[in-house]
């Protein structure tokens, strides 16, 4: 189940930039910009660990 929770894990963490992305486009001040940027700095870290040894794992054999 390690593998399902990691993918899981990295999903919010992608959605999570989405909507920091989301959010930059329409928050322009210099201040919103800071914040937004140290919220998204912890998320692009995850994925830029977690996403390339995921996909280097194999997956679990069916059942």
């Amino acid at each position: 189940m390690h593998r399902f929770h990691a993918v899981i894990a990295l999903s919010v963490a992608a959605i999570a930039l989405v909507l920091i992305a989301a959010a930059l486009v329409r928050n322009h001040g210099p201040i919103e910009i800071a914040v937004l940027g140290a919220v998204a700095l912890p998320h692009g870290l995850l994925l830029a660990r977690r996403a390339p040894r995921l996909l280097r794992r194999p997956a679990p054999p069916p059942g």
